[in-house]
């Protein structure tokens, strides 16, 4: 969306949704969170666990549930046969096309004979129609959780708030379910590999999260230093959203470092490039856990994995909130954990259009052979 006003219009009506519903969402993420490190306990029994298939299967109940008052049960299902969990996966190369392709031609992929190139064509069409049955579902239930849309619909028949049409507001939901789900899981894939790889941080961070009490609050855990830097140093080294964004130059024109830039010129800007400035982080591409336990006020500057200004990730703290609770609980409910013997470092590299994830589609985590 380019329009700086309509953009701030609807920014502001989704944000009263997340601040209604400030407290609910804790205890979503909470009992979520205990659902996903369940499963990853009993596939880990059979011998090892993908970690980031329960990690994205989390973060779409969580970011579900947020929304709606109801999650759309992957963790229930593991992803098997779902296609919002597909589609979801496809959801980065999907945004893509749809900036790169002229509309008629973009309706012409759907039928393509190229089977990976027709699912992506269809992501937005399957997740937009996941998203608006769940809404219907929303408008005639009256056992659904409070939630980001039933804030809002309350509002609207109260006469309190500006509304969205039925479109507005499921667009604007997908995009929630879109930006709040991969990019969390892959995040919280990212920190537990190089937490379980690294065998004095693993028992480092066990330590720090098994002085929790055990029914530990965000507060508690936002309080735990060596936690927080972890997950800030996986946001700037592995940051997921990390790929190049379009902005539109006001009709003023910038300046930027001499450069005379005329208004209404397209460009790009990627956070991936600010958090590889070796001034400001030396060692850019070693992985340092300890590296946000007390950072400078250049780093805390430069580190802006959610964005910044008014184009600034909406849901950022929820997702903190998420990835910390997440880690939290796996941590304290999974000890002396080690990779499986068949990850390479080469499976975790970094690929992917918008959205970046790990190569392989996966992160399996064993315990080990006595």
């Amino acid at each position: 969306m380019r329009d700086p006003r309509l953009h701030s219009q609807r920014k502001r009506i989704i944000g009263r949704g997340f601040t209604a519903i400030r407290e609910e969402q804790e205890a979503k993420i909470h009992r979520l969170a205990d659902v996903a490190v369940s499963n990853i306990k009993k596939d880990i029994k059979h011998g090892q666990a993908d970690v980031y298939k329960w990690w994205r299967c989390l973060a779409v109940d969580v970011i579900s549930d947020i929304a709606f008052g109801k999650p759309f049960e992957l963790l229930q299902s593991g992803g098997h046969n779902l296609p919002v969990f597909k589609a979801l996966e496809n959801a980065g190369p999907g945004v893509v096309l749809q900036v790169m392709l002229p509309r008629w031609l973009l309706s012409l992929t759907k039928r393509s004979p190229i089977t990976w190139l027709r699912d992506v064509a269809q992501v937005p069409e399957i997740i937009f129609n996941q998203v608006t049955n769940a809404l219907g579902e929303v408008r005639l239930s009256s056992d659904c959780s409070p939630s980001i849309v039933r804030h809002l619909l309350s509002q609207e028949v109260k006469g309190k708030s500006q509304m969205l049409n039925d479109d507005e507001l499921g667009s604007e939901v997908s995009m929630l379910l879109v930006a709040g789900s991969d990019s969390t899981a892959t995040t919280l894939t990212y920190a537990t590999w190089e937490i379980i790889r690294d065998s004095d941080l693993r028992k480092t961070v066990e330590a720090e999260v098994a002085a929790l009490p055990s029914n530990f609050t965000t507060k508690d855990v936002k309080a735990l230093p060596l936690l927080n830097s972890v997950l800030e140093e996986a946001l700037r080294m592995y940051n997921p959203a990390g790929a190049l964004v379009e902005r539109l130059v006001p009709p003023s024109g910038i300046s930027v470092h001499g450069w005379d830039i005329p208004g209404g010129t397209m460009v790009y800007t990627t956070g991936w490039l600010i958090s590889r400035l070796e001034e400001i982080f030396p060692q850019p591409d070693v992985f340092d856990a300890t590296r946000f336990m007390n950072p400078t006020a250049e780093m805390k500057r430069a580190h802006v994995p959610f964005s910044i200004g008014a184009r600034r990730c909406i849901g950022m703290d929820m997702a903190r909130m998420e990835i910390l609770v997440a880690l939290a609980v796996f941590f304290r409910e999974c000890r002396g954990l080690q990779l499986h013997h068949s990850m390479t470092d080469d499976m975790m590299e970094q690929v992917g259009e918008f959205f970046i994830v790990p190569k392989a589609g996966t992160c399996d985590v064993s315990i080990p052979c006595t």
